[in-house]
């Protein structure tokens, strides 16, 4: 229901620059006098309805609505809708089986002489914000704002869809690069003609071990897989292991899946035959040294005693999707959008080029609000004791389920009213919380969700001060609209 809408009617029986009409305050606009249309007299019965004013927080509908008023055979009210059929809304119909949707408008008492014509039309809530450059005070276009709600969720607007268009952010695939191993240590890794690295250097050699390894950096996160053997003793004695660290951290990242290690027969004593499994570990990005190490105890000698790498590679993964909705300043410097009641954030995240973006969140955000309309009531608010002009302007819920509430209160002492003692009792137990210091003070009084004063701070100084609006941010303070006159 929106009180305080404005629309100008034309038509038959009404003056040429038409006749204003304004909503009361459920939202009714009361129209009577109209003529309908009969068949053989100069009576047209066609009307143009328009909006001319909107209230504050809410868009103007500039659709023309025009219709006609006629009776049918049966001597009932019809209405046709000639132009600007999409002014008028959508209701909900529930039927048995289904919900389906269908225009608001009605007639009551379509046979009587005086039948009512109700039509349903309302407005969207509008959201604008302007940017300019301080110092040359013109506008700036392309940069763009995340609008979200003060938990920071995405906001949808009055057509159900989220506010922005999406902006991809998701990095482009970058090949990862070949990996070069190189062996040098007293035991050595050979290259096998079919590529395969063998831990030849240390064979029957006990107590030793022999190293193969390789630097390489890694752009965005890459997935890598090597097949890997061993021919030797259980693993407790000689065995062949990995590990792949973080050249900048010295973060040692384990594998996945099986161990990282292997050992034993089981997997051949013939080269041509042995079994090779496959290893697969997730590597962030960044810069890494991997090293394969062969280690043989001061037991005996089985099998090959050797242990082979093979396949040894680095495949990319595909980047998790990642982007945001935004909407972007148009040439004008303006962005708008219809938004429904409730206190929101604008956040802006990319500055057109040659435009600084502050690092901090915080210091890019804008907070505002649409309508002023309250689930709830809070009658303790009201529970303020003064001798005074003590008003709450607006009160607003907090996140632990309280409510915040900012107004003034006047400077009344006994110099005024004999025996009246200056200042207010804000929390009802008989004693004076707070003095204003000029004629009015602003203040702000949090109560905790069962009515109990948390605590109250008053400002201003020696003229008159206000607090007219509170919202509380995301980052548990409260924005807060201060008015001072001099």
């Amino acid at each position: 229901m929106l009180e305080g809408a404005q629309y100008k009617i034309y038509g038959e029986g009404i003056a040429e620059e038409g006749k204003i009409y304004t909503t009361n305050e459920n939202g009714i606009l009361t129209i009577d006098g109209l003529y309908e249309y009969v068949e053989g007299k100069y009576i047209t019965g066609e009307y143009t309805l328009v909006e001319i004013y909107a209230p504050e927080g809410y868009s103007v509908n500039t659709t023309s609505l025009k219709f006609k008023a006629y009776r049918d055979e049966y001597g009932k009210l019809q209405i046709k809708i000639l132009e600007g059929a999409d002014v008028i809304r959508n209701i909900d119909v529930y039927n048995e089986d289904e919900i389906t949707k269908k225009q608001d408008m009605n007639i009551t008492n379509p046979e009587s002489k005086y039948p009512v014509i109700n039509i349903g039309i309302e407005d969207s809530h509008i959201f604008s914000l302007y940017k300019k450059d301080k110092d040359t005070n013109k506008p700036v276009a392309g940069a763009k704002f995340k609008i979200t709600d003060l938990d920071g969720n995405y906001v949808t607007g009055t057509d159900g869809n989220i506010i922005g268009e999406w902006i991809d952010t998701t990095p482009e695939v970058i090949a990862p690069p070949e990996i070069t191993f190189s062996s040098t240590s007293s035991y050595k890794w050979t290259q096998r003609d079919d590529g395969t690295w063998e831990s030849t250097g240390n064979h029957n050699i006990h107590s030793s071990t022999s190293t193969l390894t390789s630097n390489f950096e890694l752009l965005q996160e890459a997935t890598l897989k090597f097949d890997w053997s061993v021919s030797s003793e259980s693993v407790s004695y000689d065995y062949v292991y990995y590990t792949i660290t973080n050249t900048k951290t010295n973060k040692v990242l384990s594998g996945t899946g099986d161990t990282t290690k292997i050992g034993g027969t089981s997997y051949g004593s013939v080269y041509e035959s042995l079994r090779f499994m496959e290893k697969s570990v997730d590597v962030p990005a960044g810069t890494y040294k991997i090293e394969f190490v062969y280690r043989k105890d001061g037991s005996g000698n089985t099998g090959l005693d050797a242990a082979f790498i093979r396949n040894i590679r680095l495949e990319s993964k595909e980047p998790e999707k990642t982007g945001y909705y935004a909407i972007t300043t148009d040439e004008n410097g303006n962005i708008t959008a219809s938004i429904g009641e409730g206190l929101y954030k604008a956040i802006e995240v990319e500055a057109p080029e040659g435009y600084f973006l502050p690092e901090k969140e915080k210091d890019r955000t804008s907070y505002f609000g649409i309508g002023t309309s309250q689930a709830a009531t809070w009658d303790w608010v009201n529970s303020i004791k003064g001798n005074g002009w003590n008003y709450i302007n607006c009160v607003a819920p907090t996140k632990d389920g309280g409510t915040v509430a900012v107004g003034k209160f006047s400077n009344y002492s006994d110099e005024i009213v004999t025996g009246a003692n200056n200042g207010i009792d804000t929390n009802n137990n008989g004693e004076i919380d707070k003095v204003s210091q000029g004629e009015n003070d602003g203040l702000i009084i949090s109560y905790n969700s069962s009515g109990k004063c948390n605590w109250v701070k008053n400002f201003g100084g020696t003229e008159n001060d206000s607090l007219n609006k509170i919202i509380q941010t995301s980052d548990g303070g409260f924005a807060v609209v201060r008015i001072c006159f001099k």
